[in-house]
């Protein structure tokens, strides 16, 4: 993104600009404060088998629950998410992303 500004000073025009690079954080950061509202308890979230996958999981005040995966990896990651009260799916994660569940 570049964002131009302009000031007046005395007898001239200035024009600048200001250059922004979006990092992945930025993105990263987006996913909670979309689907993780104030108000929202943090719940467990376990792994029956090992991978590198980095996991959090929230209730929500609204009665929604939400699960943050992410991989880090370059590869692929298939894995299932499961719930006693409404089930499991089974999904995959494409390398060096971050995906949110919602239920």
């Amino acid at each position: 993104y570049q964002i131009s500004k302009f000031y007046i000073c005395h007898c001239c025009l200035i024009k600048y600009y200001i250059s922004i690079q979006l990092q992945p954080m930025f993105y990263h950061l987006g996913h909670f404060s979309k689907f993780v509202s104030p108000g929202s308890k943090r719940i467990s979230v376990t792994s029956t088998s090992p991978n590198s996958l980095k996991f959090i999981g929230f209730s929500t005040s609204e009665g929604t629950t939400v699960v943050i995966v992410l991989n880090s990896n370059k590869e692929k990651i298939t894995f299932a998410i499961s719930d006693p009260k409404i089930g499991s799916i089974d999904t995959s994660i494409s390398g060096s992303s971050i995906q949110t569940y919602i239920w």
